[in-house]
């Protein structure tokens, strides 16, 4: 009997100490195994995932990439590689027939030059007057959060200095104003801030946000820089280069890209979602939101819950043996 126990004491602690190990170093992007849905709540009002591509599949007929002569991109192993110069352009262009409430991105810089107004983020078009684009640049050592404001051919910019990083997570939000945020390494989201955006000299809150009136965007993935000149209503407004000279190569991951529409349901249920693997095809007609919630993604959290979940089952079949071992004595 006392030999039963102890040895039930050992298995048990065993797990836990196991679980309790894992929960603690594991800091690898846990949402390429269990993806759990994050929003932020706001004004009683939840984000709806429309949209997600993690590479794990093909392109969608919306998706199409642009990339200037010598740039080259490739998709495996759930990761879009994009290998660009720096002041040139090599992106994934998404045609939404929704607007996007808020949109975030992950990626990462592995080698060689990023550019700054050219640097890979997020991007979005309107038409021939107005985009937005959100980034990662750099300039020397020093890595910034870039944002770039187009409204009839006039550009305002800023930036935000940030420590050297590996994945990178961006977040825009456009429910009546822009709000950008980011975090290092899944880390807490911080808020993009950085005054005035000049030349123009106007607030993040002074930002004109076209998609209220109108019934579709042109989401940029990666590198590019809108001019205005082309007149085409079309993402080929970003395909331009820096006109005194491309600079040199440099390499870019994106892990993944999610798209959100805020919805006034305070009935609606949490849930979660695996990533798909073959991009949805995006229309108003077939619009079928899942309901998010508004925790964050936490590996610790994530990983005690799988093992949670996994306890009974797990207890019952290394319990099991000792109780047959106890009838036969």
């Amino acid at each position: 009997m006392g030999s039963t126990v102890i040895l039930f004491k050992i298995i048990v602690t065993n797990f836990i100490i196991a679980t309790l190990f894992l929960s603690l170093s594991y800091q690898g992007p846990l949402d390429k195994i269990v993806f759990k849905m994050e929003a932020d709540k706001k004004n009683g009002s939840r984000y709806f995932s429309v949209f997600r591509d993690d590479f794990n599949g093909s392109l969608s007929e919306q998706q199409q990439f642009h990339e200037y002569l010598g740039n080259s991109h490739n998709i495996s192993n759930g990761i879009l590689t994009i290998d660009a110069k720096a002041h040139s352009y090599g992106h994934l262009s998404h045609n939404l027939s929704i607007n996007p409430s808020m949109i975030d991105l992950r990626l990462r810089h592995v080698i060689g030059e990023l550019g700054e107004s050219w640097g890979p983020g997020i991007g979005v078009y309107w038409n021939t007057s107005s985009s937005i684009f959100y980034n990662l640049a750099k300039s020397g050592t020093q890595y910034y959060i870039f944002f770039v404001y187009y409204h009839y051919a006039k550009y305002s910019a800023c930036n935000m200095s940030i420590a050297p990083t590996g994945w990178l997570d961006l977040r825009m939000i456009l429910d009546g104003s822009v709000s950008l945020l980011f975090r290092q390494n899944l880390e807490t989201w911080i808020e993009f801030s950085c005054g005035n955006l000049l030349p123009m000299g106007i607030t993040m809150s002074q930002v004109i946000i076209p998609h209220l009136e109108e019934n579709s965007s042109i989401l940029i993935i990666g590198k590019g820089l809108m001019e205005g000149s082309l007149d085409t209503s079309s993402s080929d407004e970003f395909d331009t280069i820096y006109q005194y000279g491309t600079g040199t190569k440099g390499t870019t991951e994106i892990d993944s890209y999610e798209v959100f529409r805020l919805e006034d349901d305070s009935s609606a249920t949490t849930s979660s979602i695996s990533s798909q693997t073959t991009p949805a095809v995006l229309s108003n007609s077939s619009f079928a939101p899942s309901a998010l919630s508004s925790q964050e993604s936490n590996p610790s959290i994530i990983i005690s819950t799988v093992a949670m979940e996994l306890f009974p089952g797990l207890l019952i079949t290394l319990v099991a043996p000792v109780i047959r071992v106890r009838r036969r004595q």
